[in-house]
């Protein structure tokens, strides 16, 4: 019995210790002088029993001299080890439910976001979990000096794989893990003095993300300037066959003039005839010996060139965009005009007339060629241009009465898809 009396006397005054510590740190200063004779308590048991049982090899002490009965020694342990119970019980209460130190402490470290506040000078108040995590990536060693740390993520020499980018105009940390870390200073009052919090929030997410679209940028533009190179050499090589379409049939026209100047010669003809056989001819010929055309500026430049090799006289009123889609949908329209005025409607003029307004632009397509003997059905280039026209959110409208006319309406200022 003695000897389960004397192991639990060690074991309360070695529990009276902490207690009597987290008493000093709530502050109950009541409560903590009588923790501290509790645990006077605790030692002379734990003293008088050991010298009981060791049978005075031990050091001697007042109340080992006493000879206390048994039941006395039971009852102090029991008092002690009540009082104990209820004191520690106290305690943990009192961190349930006050916001004490401890308790801070805790719920700072649970926080995603770095958090350090330091006096001037650097002397470190508050330092929470992801603060210490972020400052071992960053220095290898938890922050010691808050002044220094906090000089060394904003302007100082970072470590191999950390590196420090511009994000939203503010410094953002990349960290060889892949994470990134905004950090901003901010002052604060702290009884009466100031002193400065360095806030660190993780946005590897928001990073991820910000390279990705960066990413995505640089494609689309590539993407953008091939489509632009795609769309010179589709309207480069839709030219050269349509020269070359027009180069057939100029040729096989060349044997019926040969035929008609014969029968001139035998026969003679009418001055207009002549005029007339005469200007067919010259066309035919300037065409067939204008050779392979020079590599255009742009799509306009190239259209123009092309109409004038194919004998057909273009005139643009108004000013030609330069933006895109709207260079890409009116070069196109411009294209396929041209190749319906010559091969359809057997004109030699192509008038465009172009007009702005706020928020539009208006083109109209009309030419000298013969009236449409039936309503013009979409098809091939013209329903190509429709759905590229609508697709770039404008409208295109087709007139065949009292003439061919071709009316398209753009918005200004839209992005291309």
């Amino acid at each position: 019995m003695m000897h389960l009396t004397a192991v639990l006397s060690v074991f309360m005054f070695f529990a009276s210790v902490p207690l009597s510590a987290m008493l000093l740190m709530q502050k109950r200063r009541a409560l903590f002088c009588l923790s501290l004779g509790l645990s006077a308590l605790c030692y002379a048991l734990e003293q008088y029993l050991a010298g009981r049982l060791l049978g005075g090899s031990h050091a001697q002490t007042g109340l080992s001299a006493l000879r206390l009965p048994m039941w006395a020694i039971a009852v102090l342990c029991a008092i002690a080890s009540i009082t104990l119970t209820v004191g520690l019980w106290r305690v943990y209460l009192y961190e349930r439910r006050r916001v004490t130190p401890m308790s801070v402490k805790e719920a700072m470290d649970s926080l995603p976001a770095g958090m350090l506040c330091f006096a001037p000078g650097g002397q470190i108040l508050l330092c929470n979990a992801s603060m210490s995590a972020l400052s071992l990536a960053v220095t290898g060693e938890e922050p010691v000096n808050g002044e220094a740390f906090c000089n060394t993520l904003l302007s100082g020499p970072l470590p191999q794989g950390c590196t420090r980018i511009p994000l939203e105009g503010e410094a953002v940390y990349a960290l060889p893990d892949g994470s990134a870390w905004k950090t901003t200073v901010y002052p604060l009052l702290f009884e009466k003095r100031e002193v400065h919090m360095l806030l660190s929030l993780n946005v590897s997410e928001v990073y991820r993300q910000t390279q990705r679209l960066e990413r995505m940028r640089a494609d689309l533009a590539a993407l953008e300037e091939r489509l632009k190179q795609v769309n010179r050499e589709i309207v480069a090589l839709t030219a050269e066959r349509e020269m070359l379409n027009t180069r057939v049939k100029i040729h096989d026209e060349l044997g019926t003039n040969l035929l008609a100047i014969k029968r001139l010669i035998a026969v003679g003809g009418e001055q207009e005839e002549r005029r007339a056989l005469m200007e067919r001819l010259r066309l035919n010929l300037s065409f067939l010996q204008a050779g392979t055309q020079a590599s255009a500026a742009d799509e306009y430049e190239l259209l123009m060139r092309t109409a004038q090799n194919l004998g057909l006289q273009l005139e643009i009123t108004g000013v030609l965009p330069g933006e895109e889609p709207l260079k890409r949908i009116l070069a196109t329209a411009i294209h396929e005009c041209v190749t319906n005025t010559l091969r359809h409607a057997h004109g030699d003029r192509l008038q465009v007339s172009i007009s702005e307004s706020p928020g539009r632009l208006r083109a109209v397509f009309t030419n000298n060629g013969l009236k449409p003997d039936s309503p013009i059905r979409e098809t091939g280039g013209l329903l190509s241009l429709r759905r590229m026209v609508e697709d770039a959110g404008g409208s295109m409208k087709i007139e065949t009465d009292p003439a061919f006319e071709l009316t398209v309406e753009l918005q200004k200022g839209k992005a291309e898809n």
